[in-house]
């Protein structure tokens, strides 16, 4: 029998989009609430997409005419107002400073809209100084900040600081945060799992009061590390044109995208750095080589390219120079 999540699957791939929404209504038809649409249906076929790209099987093109298809669903559940729980606080809600992938906060949205709360939909990607002028002026109860990778952390951070500045609680969540508070803490924020987590805390904060943020962690090699990346993505980049004889089979774009996967890496390792969190580069490294392996690219591209990237580091740049060494030695 075929599930929901797989029906919906088919109708992104058929492009089907009054068919997506006639799915949905059936759904609601049978008993499903909207919050159900939105957790057990749109959220895991958006994943399954996801996989599907990293396998190869689906392109970008694909993964976003099967996003804007969930856009529409959403917008469609956004039309039936919720009830009112006499909740009066407004909640602001965006992506980090650098995140274009509105989707899933989109989601957050419409959950805690569905569950009573006055959201304000900021967006993706707000500019830290126009967001702390915006925060100051309409004095939002909290921001939440959603963060889909690793890489925009320091973008989250650069929120919850303006967020602190405008004397606004911030809390954050999202996969680029992880599955716990552990990166929050370390930027300053409070952490929720998900939407229903959210919920709860606000509600919290609403009878007991807002506790105090953690302070955050100053690291001062993940600056240092982004200051000097674009020298050691070049450096990298001439070590692996000497060593390694694919490079010279590469076609111009070929070269461009290993100089951008160069430059990736290198990201993941300062928001590991940011964080002291180094699962993020022990976790992004196999995935990276899925990717990879999977659009043809012989095995040994990461390791090499790991491998190469630890000679460029420098030895002072700890614990970033150890990290990638143990990610290289482990992928050998």
């Amino acid at each position: 029998m075929t599930t929901p999540v797989a029906a919906l699957l088919a109708l992104f791939d058929q492009r089907d989009r009054v068919g997506a929404l006639q799915l949905a209504h059936d759904l609601l038809d049978q008993g499903w609430t909207r919050e159900r649409l939105i957790t057990d249906l749109l959220a895991p076929a958006q994943r399954e997409v996801g996989g599907l790209w990293e396998a190869a099987e689906w392109n970008v093109a694909q993964e976003h005419a099967a996003t804007a298809i969930t856009d529409s669903v959403l917008s469609a559940l956004a039309l039936e107002l919720p009830a009112d729980t006499g909740r009066p606080h407004e909640v602001f809600a965006t992506c980090a400073e650098g995140d274009w992938h509105t989707l899933p906060v989109r989601m957050f949205a419409e959950l805690l809209t569905l569950d009573g709360w006055p959201i304000t939909l900021v967006g993706p990607s707000a500019p830290q100084d126009h967001l702390r002028q915006f925060l100051a002026q309409r004095r939002p109860f909290a921001i939440a900040i959603g963060c889909s990778v690793p890489i925009f952390l320091p973008g989250v951070k650069g929120m919850v600081d303006a967020a602190a500045a405008a004397g606004v609680p911030a809390l954050v969540g999202g996969a680029g945060c992880g599955p716990d508070s552990r990166r929050a803490t370390a930027l300053g924020a409070h952490w929720a799992p998900d939407a229903s987590g959210a919920s709860r805390l606000l509600d919290s904060w609403t009878r007991h009061g807002v506790p105090d943020p953690p302070g955050p962690l100053e690291h001062p090699v993940a600056a240092k590390l982004t200051a000097v990346r674009p020298e050691l993505v070049e450096e990298a980049f001439d070590l692996l044109a000497e060593r390694h004889p694919l490079m010279g089979q590469l076609t111009e774009r070929q070269l461009q995208r290993t100089a951008e996967d160069l430059d990736y890496i290198l990201q993941f390792l300062e928001a590991a750095v940011l964080t002291e969190d180094r699962r993020i580069i022990e976790d992004f490294v196999p995935w990276l080589q899925n990717v990879l392996t999977g659009r043809g690219l012989p095995a040994d591209v990461v390791p090499t390219t790991l491998r190469t990237l630890a000679e460029c580091v420098p030895a002072d740049f700890e614990p970033a120079a150890e990290w990638i060494r143990a990610a290289a030695d482990a992928h050998v």
